[in-house]
């Protein structure tokens, strides 16, 4: 449903399964649709992760 979205809008997307989250940091200014909506345990790692890293929910990333 988002990439329909996105490409009706002309926006530019690359869709990548993240199993290893942490790949994150080797992308170049990523702005991040997380279309996941994990277990609370797992959610908060990631948002640690996330912020660890300088990015901010809201401006750099955020849950679909």
């Amino acid at each position: 449903m988002i990439s329909k979205l996105l490409k009706r809008k002309g926006i530019a997307f690359e869709i990548q399964d993240l199993e290893d989250y942490e790949s994150i940091e080797k992308l170049e200014n990523p702005q991040l649709l997380v279309a996941v909506y994990p277990p609370e345990k797992e959610r908060i790692e990631i948002q640690k992760y996330l912020m660890l890293i300088g990015m901010k929910e809201g401006t750099d990333w955020w849950w679909v």
